[in-house]
């Protein structure tokens, strides 16, 4: 059986009263699911944050072009959902199958229909004088309320929603008390929640692949794994309290970890603590990586002109411990500099998502933004000595065809997802 709240100021909550809608099947009467019934103090609350959503203007100062994005966004679902939702409205409603998954269709046809429609609002002038220049400027009205009737209900909300938004009005929608599943379930399709075992087989995956590679052994790319897999799935909403248990989890059992780890890997973490007490062996990288960084001063010594890098004496030079070299051949400016390009790349892709119009290209063009940001953070980290050393390259700099060629890859389905912004 379904059960649908109300959904008012971006939050699904259940009727102020208690109050429900048992919805039956008008052929079989078996109930077919549940509907929170909006008392006055939650119409008020639905009534008010669309005021301030159109006082934000929100969709006001929205260009033409994205709120057409939008509204084409909505008819793609209606389309995409037809026949699961076409089924529902057929059992509450008595409709046949065929006119059921016909509404759906017939309100995406009234979205892309407006959608068109967004950057061609025109208006009538009243004739004046010669040589006086006349014109009109349309604004929305604001709020609008739209009562739904039972027969036609999805077909009235997409005919009379989709209007609305063309013209940039906030709007509160009521289904009807006779038939508001198929209604509920089209404008709640983000009401699905994962569940704990969701949650639990995603994460067993995560883990068991960072374990995986962990044994070969390969610590710092089994960090990076784990970090790539985790960080979709708390951006997906993971819960706080498994999150705070899993800190415990790692916390409690953080000596038995320790132990599980290889003697050189045991010595990379003690080096970072304490690098002068073996400068000649394990402390060696991170002690001559500082030198290099510290003698390139704010100007640098200059192009192939510096002594640690040129002599040998930063290992890895080339890969791992890039970021050194330019700390001492380009000095403050030169890592200032870069790290100004790696801030715009971020912005640049963080905006993208932020201007997404699925979950899905949201989660994954900022899980790339963050993956990408946790390289940067392990290597600059790692080679000033307040991270373990590990075998991380510095992205788009270090040589190395894979890490180069991922990272592209990476950022080209970015650039998908920003085409896919525009018409």
């Amino acid at each position: 059986m379904k059960k649908f709240q109300s959904y008012i100021n971006g939050t699904w909550i259940d009727s102020s009263t208690g109050e429900i809608i048992v919805v039956d099947n008008p052929a079989t009467e078996e109930i077919v699911g549940e509907v929170a019934c909006a008392s006055n103090e939650d119409v008020d609350l639905a009534v008010e944050a669309a005021k301030k959503s159109f006082l934000k203007r929100d969709l006001v100062d929205m260009h033409p072009m994205e709120r057409s994005k939008l509204m084409r966004t909505i008819a793609i679902e209606l389309r995409n959902i037809s026949k699961e939702a076409g089924k529902l409205l057929c059992y509450e409603n008595g409709k046949l199958l065929s006119g059921a998954e016909y509404e759906f269709q017939d309100a995406a046809n009234y979205f892309d229909y407006y959608g068109g429609l967004t950057d061609k609002l025109e208006g009538s002038t009243i004739p004046v004088s010669k040589g006086v220049v006349d014109y009109t400027i349309l604004e929305p009205y604001g709020v609008s309320a739209h009562i739904i009737p039972w027969n036609y209900p999805i077909s009235m909300i997409g005919r009379s929603l989709a209007c609305s938004i063309a013209t940039g009005n906030s709007t509160v929608i009521k289904t009807p008390e006779l038939a508001p599943l198929a209604a509920a379930s089209y404008l709640t399709r983000n009401q699905k929640r994962n569940t704990i075992k969701d949650w639990f087989v995603v994460l067993v995956a995560i883990l068991s692949s960072s374990f995986l590679i962990f044994k070969q052994p390969d610590l710092g790319t089994a960090l990076i794994v784990l970090a790539s897999g985790c960080i979709p799935v708390f951006l997906a909403g993971f819960p706080l309290l498994i999150l705070i248990i899993l800190i415990m989890v790692v916390i409690i059992s953080s000596p038995f970890l320790w132990a599980s780890l290889t003697p050189y890997m045991q010595q990379r973490v003690i080096t970072l603590f304490n690098p002068e007490s073996d400068l000649l062996g394990a402390g060696w990288n991170i002690s001559q990586s500082k030198t290099a960084i510290g003698s390139g001063g704010f100007w640098g010594k200059g192009y192939l002109n510096g002594t640690q890098s040129q002599l040998d004496f930063i290992p890895e030079s080339h890969s791992d411990f890039i970021f050194s070299v330019i700390g001492e051949e380009f000095g403050f400016l030169g890592i200032f500099f870069l790290l100004m390009l790696y801030g715009i790349i971020l912005y640049r892709v963080f905006k993208i998502a932020l201007n997404s119009s699925t979950e899905f290209s949201r989660l994954a063009t900022t899980s790339i933004g963050f993956i990408f940001l946790i390289y940067i953070w392990i290597n600059v980290s790692m080679t000033v000595g307040t991270l373990p050393v590990v075998g991380v390259p510095l992205p788009l700099i270090s040589q190395g065809g894979t890490s180069i060629l991922i990272h592209l890859v990476a950022f080209g389905f970015v650039l998908s997802m920003k085409r896919r912004q525009t018409w």
